[in-house]
């Protein structure tokens, strides 16, 4: 074991001057010894957070459902692509193909593929899924290229290292990570990369005065790889996000990062990095527009309730209807099937974006409940 990632980054920045705040999140959460999601990270109860496909496996087969949804809209072609990037543990795939199973027809036509960057991850989703799926280092793997079918995520563009920005005076100012005294430190300077400025400005936005907020530069350049390497069919996002407009707002001045530890939101990032996880909010109005500049079409956005109530509201009210006795057990099962849905914990909280190509306007379930909220 080598030296504490916290003494490597202060090293760094000794060196060569402060780091931008991307930089340090990069580093703290994806090091290669010492990154948060490298180090043997535990996700549910016995870890920092829960995901969706940790809370009931109904949202697993949902998911499944939509994925059959789409195969059927695009005509059941005789081999339909779904992607999965950043599978964890690798329980969604497990839940979606439970779900397909129960179809010979979209069994067959199904071809689950997972892009996964973590070796410790991997092996888990390999432990958990055996020979049902397939592996990919990135999108530049050729048999991520030409996809027909679905590319989706649960959680992943969360976990993007983002730039820190602050507006003064009219003038764009970038957050930068320094060092004072053996300590990890905000500063302000110039910006490090015009991008920043111009995705501002593509975007339609005027920063209110003084407000520290986030740009995800990575993201731009991941939903235009996705759009390349989609030759027809669906972009399903799941993520904690907002539009544009409520992202940047007047009611978000100390922007959206949170760092997490044993499900306890901590106050500073930059602390103990490769400790917790660090998370910002997705802008979802730029996932669009950027997904628009490379020919995805925006068919639908909505919360996580919503959606899933419009893919499987019967399986649902059938599932807690299963879920209806009154010992322990099954009123835990009951109460994480509505977390799921209910706006106070993860149904409103969390967004849905499905974005399209080659495929016209259809009118998939998890969108048929949308409320018409403009990106």
């Amino acid at each position: 074991m080598g030296k504490p990632l916290k003494d490597l980054l202060l090293e760094r920045i000794r060196a060569s001057g402060p780091i931008t705040f991307a930089e340090f999140m990069q580093q703290a959460l994806y090091h290669p010894e010492h990154g948060y999601y490298q180090r043997g990270v535990e996700i549910g109860k016995a870890g920092d957070f829960y995901t969706s496909p940790h809370v009931s496996a109904i949202f697993g087969r949902l998911i499944g459902k939509q994925l059959r949804e789409m195969w059927e809209v695009m005509g059941r072609p005789e081999r339909f692509t779904a992607i999965e990037m950043g599978a964890g543990y690798g329980f969604l795939a497990r839940d979606v193909l439970d779900y397909a199973d129960e179809d010979t027809g979209f069994l067959a036509a199904l071809d689950y593929r997972i892009i996964e960057a973590s070796e410790r991850f991997r092996s888990l989703q390999k432990e958990q899924l055996g020979s049902c799926v397939s592996w990919l280092d990135s999108f530049d793997d050729s048999a991520a290229q030409n996809i027909e079918g679905c590319i989706f995520s649960n959680e992943l563009v969360d976990s993007f290292a983002v730039h820190r920005v602050t507006e003064k005076g009219g003038q764009l100012l970038e957050i930068y990570v320094g060092e004072e005294n053996g300590r990890l430190t905000e500063n302000a300077g110039e910006l490090s990369d015009i991008e920043l400025l111009q995705y501002f400005q593509q975007i339609g936005i005027q920063l209110p005065q003084g407000i520290r907020t986030e740009v995800n530069l990575e993201m731009v350049s991941w939903i235009e790889m996705i759009a390349r390497s989609l030759k027809r069919g669906f972009v399903l996002t799941i993520d904690y996000g907002f539009s544009s407009d409520e992202l940047y707002s007047e009611s978000r001045m100390g922007g959206t990062i949170r760092s997490y530890k044993d499900h306890q939101l901590m106050q500073n990032p930059l602390e103990e990095p490769g400790e917790r996880d660090i998370t910002a909010h997705v802008d979802f109005t730029g996932l669009s527009h950027f997904g628009q500049i490379g020919g995805l079409e925006v068919l639908g956005y909505t919360d996580q309730g919503h959606f899933l109530m419009g893919v499987g509201e019967s399986e649902i009210a059938e599932a807690l209807d299963k879920e209806s006795g009154a010992d322990l057990k099954a009123v835990k099962r009951r109460a994480a099937i509505m977390n799921l849905i209910h706006p106070a914990t993860m149904g409103a909280p969390f967004k849905v974006l499905i974005q399209g190509k080659g495929v016209g306007r259809p009118e998939l379930s998890g969108i048929k409940n949308a409320r018409g909220w403009k990106l």
